[in-house]
């Protein structure tokens, strides 16, 4: 059960409050303005091998069975909720010139969080007043598909909107960087790995071109992160981290090309969508690891043979 920090003597307790809130026909726990409270730390469950850790922030760690197998890197609490976008989910939208980053600095609008009571998954919502958008992004875990990221971006205004949105997730471990390695070795361990776009699929594949070791043996790495996303118009797909400041810029992504290495994994879509009043948009975007030849053979095949897995995404979230 989500638990509340008590309100700062500082503040009115009207300015902040817990309710039960529906979302999609689901029972949530709801804290209005959360960005008002101190940051304080959720975890959500599944039922596999799945863990993850949220900030109240919007920082993430997650991965399965232990920390030497994470997606996002483990860290402490103190570093998780000081650091909120050190990894994770990354997402920027521009309209009309203005550029927004939702979960980051000051609101321009209400910040809310909702935590589904079993646990299982939690909404953050988030306005742009100015410009009458709407996101919402709910992460949780999925023992098919590892971590999801489902978001919805609304129009509340009153008249059609242009968007430009950039979403996706940047430093990303490979199977093999354990949380020892990770946390003393880290710059060695970028060194390693290697990150790919499937072609067909869109499927970037995260893994290291060998073990890390200090023998002169050969070692292989047999096991690989994935990424990938549904719901996206006309996709840009990037694994570049340098692309973040690019759009912050102005300036437009460009596609991933060959094979990248020495960095993080990164997984980035650019799109764009006008959105009329009262409508929005929605994409999911999800991350895995752990995965042999044969997963990472046959989840690129369901994704480049014209399957959309939608249906499957939202299916086995509810089986959760």
């Amino acid at each position: 059960m989500l638990l509340v920090p008590p309100h700062s003597p500082s503040r009115s307790p009207a300015t902040s409050g817990t309710a039960i809130t529906s979302i999609a026909a689901e029972p949530y726990v709801s804290i209005r303005d959360v960005d008002r409270l101190p940051p304080f730390l959720m975890n959500i469950v599944g039922n596999g091998d799945l863990w993850m850790f949220l900030g109240s922030n919007g920082g993430v760690t997650a991965g399965r069975r232990d920390p030497d197998l994470a997606i996002f890197p483990y860290q402490t609490v103190d570093k998780l909720l000081a650091v909120p976008e050190a990894s994770g989910p990354v997402c920027l939208v521009e309209a009309e010139g203005t550029l927004w980053e939702p979960g980051r600095g000051v609101a321009a609008g209400g910040r809310h969080l909702h935590k589904h009571v079993c646990g299982t998954g939690v909404v953050f919502e988030e306005m742009h007043e100015p410009l009458g958008l709407r996101l919402r992004w709910q992460i949780a875990a999925s023992d098919e598909f590892g971590v999801v990221r489902r978001c919805t971006l609304k129009n509340l205004g009153r008249r059609p909107m242009s968007v430009r949105v950039l979403d996706g997730w940047h430093q990303m471990l490979t199977p093999g960087v354990g949380q020892h390695t990770y946390e003393r070795y880290s710059y060695l361990a970028a060194a390693y790995m290697r990150h790919e776009f499937l072609a067909g699929s869109g499927l970037l594949v995260s893994c290291l071109n060998a073990a890390i070791s200090d023998r002169p043996q050969p070692a292989e790495s047999l096991r690989a992160a994935v990424a990938w996303s549904v719901g996206h118009r006309e996709p840009t797909r990037s694994g570049s981290p340098r692309c973040i400041d690019r759009f912050r810029s102005g300036d437009p992504v460009h596609p991933a090309a060959g094979v990248i290495r020495g960095t993080f994994g990164c997984f980035l879509v650019e799109d764009s969508a006008t959105i009329v009043p009262g409508e929005s948009i929605e994409w999911f975007t999800v991350a895995d690891t752990g995965l042999d030849h044969a997963a990472v053979v046959a989840l690129h095949e369901r994704l480049s043979g014209g399957e959309s897995l939608r249906d499957s995404l939202v299916e086995s979230l509810r089986a959760e």
